[in-house]
C-alpha cells in the first residue's frame, strides 16, 4: 500500500475554535499523532521555523505518561510511533528564511537549525544554504517560491543544482503558473510536490504526496537518503485535496504576524549557522 506524506507543516501555531493555542501540541503529542491519522496521512515533517517545535514535541514524550502510542522507533531525525497496528511517522524539518526567499530543509538531525547571516552571504545565501543543507545529507527544496517569501522562479532555476524537488502546491497559496511550471520542468530535472504548509488540523493534508517504495526508517542517513531518491526519481504523485478557503488564509497570516513580530521578537534564536 502507498504512503502518503504532507511535507510541509507547522502544527504547533494552530487556531483552535476560533483561540490562538499555541502551547497544547507541545504539551499532547497525541493531539499531533491523532491529527496526522484524521487526515488520512501515515507522515508528516513538522517543520521548525523561528523555534523549536519538532524538538519541543520530541521532549514532551518524555514527560507524558501513558498515552495511545507507544515509540516504536526514534532517529535524530524523525520518530516512528505505532497504536492499534497503525504506524505514525514524525519527520525534522526546518523552513529557512534566506535573504532572497524560503527553503525547505527536510530530515534534519534533532537540534541541528541553518541561520543564515544576511550581512555575509548577501546574493549568494540562498546557494550557501542550501549546500550547507545539503553538506548533512538533508533535503532541500524551494516553497511557495512563486509567492509571498518565496525565491521566485529565476533564482530557483539558477540554484536547480542544490534541490531535490520543488513545491508545485502550497495550501496558503494560489497555484503558479502552468507557463512557469513547464519551464522549471524542462530547464531542470526536479519533481513538483504538493504540501498543505498547515498551521492547524483541518488544513493539515490539503496536499501531499503518495509513495509507491516506503521510506526507509533503519537510520537517520537512510531516512535521508531515501526521501531524496524518491524525490529525485519522481516515483510518486501528489495530490491536493482542496485549496484553503479565504478564512482559513487569513488565519495563517495573523498566526505567521503573531510568530514574526511578537514571539521571535522576544526570542533568542539558537543552533548551527552555516
Amino acid at each position: 500500500m502507498p504512503e502518503r506524506y504532507d511535507l510541509h507543516t507547522h502544527l504547533f501555531t494552530t487556531w483552535e475554535q476560533g483561540r490562538l493555542s499555541l502551547e497544547r501540541a507541545s504539551r499532547d503529542p497525541d493531539y499531533v499523532l491523532d491529527a496526522v491519522r484524521n487526515a488520512g496521512l501515515d507522515g508528516i515533517v513538522l517543520a521548525n521555523f523561528g523555534d523549536y517545535r519538532y524538538e519541543q514535541f520530541v521532549d514532551s514524550l518524555k514527560e507524558r505518561k501513558g498515552g495511545k502510542y507507544r515509540i516504536s522507533k526514534e532517529l535524530s531525525n524523525a520518530l516512528v510511533f505505532e497504536s492499534d497496528d497503525v504506524a505514525v511517522k514524525i519527520i525534522k524539518g526546518q523552513e529557512v528564511p534566506t535573504k532572497h526567499g524560503h527553503l525547505l530543509v527536510l530530515a534534519q538531525d534533532y537540534g541541528t537549525r541553518i541561520l543564515t547571516d544576511q550581512t555575509l552571504l548577501k546574493d549568494k545565501e540562498i546557494e550557501l544554504a542550501a549546500r550547507g543543507a545539503n553538506a548533512s545529507g538533508s533535503v532541500v527544496v524551494p516553497c511557495h517560491w512563486w509567492g509571498f517569501g518565496g525565491i521566485g522562479k529565476n533564482r530557483l532555476l539558477e540554484n536547480a543544482e542544490n534541490f531535490h524537488a520543488f513545491e508545485q502546491f502550497n495550501g496558503n497559496y494560489s497555484p503558479p503558473s502552468p507557463e512557469d511550471i513547464e519551464e522549471i520542468r524542462t530547464q531542470t530535472s526536479l519533481f513538483g510536490i504538493a504540501t498543505s504548509d498547515s498551521h492547524n488540523r483541518k488544513d493539515l493534508g490539503n496536499g501531499y504526496i503518495e509513495i509507491f517504495e516506503d521510506l526507509d526508517f533503519s537510520s537517520a542517513d537512510n531516512l535521508k537518503g531515501s526521501l531524496k531518491n524518491t524525490l529525485l526519481s519522481g516515483e510518486f504523485k501528489f495530490e491536493v485535496r482542496k485549496r484553503n478557503p479565504l478564512a482559513s488564509r487569513f488565519e495563517h497570516a495573523a498566526i505567521i504576524g503573531y510568530d514574526v513580530f511578537i514571539r521571535r521578537k522576544f526570542k533568542l534564536l539558537e543552533g548551527i549557522e552555516i
